[in-house]
């Protein structure tokens, strides 16, 4: 699992020359097998969370929290698997670009989960602002 496979590194050269466009902040796509995603979901789910604050305020923004959190969330199985599939993927995908993103390898800070009301998702954050919703 969580093989770093031509074809992913192919989804993920794709996926960075689109945010490299104007005006592209978000991509998004299949890149997980289901098997990986159970395993990402499971993993995720046998966590300890603690309830996530009511209401944060950033410059001026309020961001309202209807989740409990993991964070730090651990860099052990397979987020490890992952972890090291993205870092890996991305910065390889990156060094056949034109303009490449990524001018040296590097590793990803930290990992929070974040475990929504049942009915919604459960998403695994990941430095660098990248993000897994696994439906539940």
């Amino acid at each position: 699992m969580f093989d770093l496979t031509a074809d992913r590194l192919g989804s993920i050269r794709r996926a960075l020359v689109r945010l490299q466009l104007p005006q592209t902040r978000v991509v998004s796509f299949d890149f997980f097998s289901d098997a990986e995603m159970e395993t990402l979901r499971a993993e995720a789910l046998a966590q300890d969370f603690r309830k996530a604050q009511a209401e944060i305020n950033h410059r001026g923004r309020a961001v309202f929290q209807d989740f409990d959190v993991c964070f730090p969330a651990p860099r052990t199985g397979s987020f490890e698997a992952l972890a090291r599939q993205l870092e890996t993927g991305l910065y390889t995908a990156s060094q056949s670009l034109s303009r490449p993103v990524f001018a040296s390898p590097f590793e990803l800070a930290d990992f929070a989960i974040q475990n929504y009301p049942r009915g919604r998702v459960v998403s695994v954050f990941i430095g660098m602002d990248f993000a897994i919703d696994i439906l539940w």
